[in-house]
């Protein structure tokens, strides 16, 4: 995708009225060629697509506010929220203003309040924010940065090559420091260094400088090209960092939260299973749902992540399935055997429980 360059600034004013609205179902959203879930539907309202302000900011990479006392929406790339001061905005009461990079811009597709939820033309994207956007009718499918021939619903990030798009990302300096393996992928939410989207999860190793400790992880946003690094300890998490196009953000703009659940989570997942068993790391991890057979009643009482690892091997798949206490981040392996699994606690890999097929 077309990498930006400048801050964002997109700021909305936002009022409600009576409207009669023409809305088409099942518009698909792709975003860099990948297939988006939107939390929200798209309209199309008078012929023009209609996006949540929550999704404009997932696709754009983007952090958002709200100001109360002015009903005013603040969407906020790389730059500080008290670098724009929302007061001195000039919306007219009967017609919402829009605001990119600092410059009121003329629509004739206002923004439209459904359902308490703020929506904003897509085009916004393309006449001011340098992307790429069309709509294909046959497929109903609304196309940002993408091209109709290369689209991809469910990628296997274990058989793309993403490491490319690392390294424009990080610039080639930065990128070469490191050895990177791809582990998972998942859908972080809410949290303070992650802005919403789907991550490929890469593991970081130093090169030349204690090649086997694990330094960390890097996130790369497949919608944005963003890229995060987040350390292996989350004691240090004052060293997380982003980059875009070749800049390093070590004070970029964060989402507001002091939520690390995801990342902490993660990081600790990924580490404990490297620590045990270095022909581990070889799989991919994704997350899942829940297990496919659930022994959740034979561990600790307590909430659960689960994710699915895979790994193919002379032609033949392998897999198992990991589950995480999400309150004390132990972690256990289901290893299947022809009469059942065994229940394997990490790091030790110590044998918790033998339980018989069922």
């Amino acid at each position: 995708m077309k990498f930006l360059t400048k801050y964002l600034f997109l700021a909305m004013a936002i009022f409600t009225f009576s409207f009669n609205l023409a809305f088409a179902e099942n518009i698909n959203v792709y975003v860099n060629n990948y297939k988006y879930t939107s939390e929200q539907p798209v309209k199309i309202i008078n012929g023009v697509s209609y996006v949540a302000l929550s999704d404009f900011a997932n696709i754009t990479g983007a952090v958002t506010s709200w100001e109360a006392a002015t009903k005013t929406a603040t969407i906020t790339y790389e730059e500080k929220l008290s670098a724009f001061n929302n007061n001195s905005l000039s919306f007219s009461d009967t017609y919402p203003g829009i605001l990119v990079n600092g410059i009121n811009i003329s629509t004739n597709n206002p923004t439209k309040l459904i359902n308490n939820k703020l929506f904003v033309p897509a085009n916004i994207l393309s006449k001011y924010m340098g992307y790429s956007l069309s709509f294909d009718k046959s497929k109903n499918n609304l196309l940002i940065n993408s091209t109709a021939t290369n689209l991809m619903d469910k990628p296997d990030f274990s058989k793309i090559s993403l490491l490319p798009v690392l390294e424009k990302s990080m610039g080639k300096e930065t990128y070469n420091q490191f050895k990177y393996t791809f582990v998972t992928t998942d859908e972080p939410k809410g949290e303070k260094y992650l802005t919403n989207g789907k991550y490929a999860i890469f593991t970081a190793h130093e090169k030349g400088y204690e090649p086997n400790k694990l330094n960390g992880f890097f996130y790369l946003n497949i919608y944005t090209n963003d890229v995060y690094f987040y350390p292996a300890s989350s004691e240090h998490e004052e060293l997380a960092k982003k980059y875009n196009n070749g800049i390093k953000y070590e004070d970029f703009h964060k989402n507001g939260g002091k939520n690390t659940v995801f990342l902490v989570a993660t990081a600790r997942m990924l580490d404990m299973i490297s620590l045990s068993d270095s022909s581990l790391s070889d799989f991919s991890y994704v997350g899942i749902d829940k297990l496919t057979v659930d022994y959740t009643n034979h561990l600790p009482k307590g909430e659960y992540y689960f994710y699915k690892a895979t790994k193919k091997s002379d032609g033949k798949d392998s897999n198992f399935e990991v589950a995480q206490n999400k309150s004390t981040l132990d972690v256990f392996l289901f290893l299947r055997k022809k009469d059942g699994v065994n229940i394997v606690k990490l790091p030790d890999m110590k044998i918790l429980e033998v339980v018989a097929k069922k």
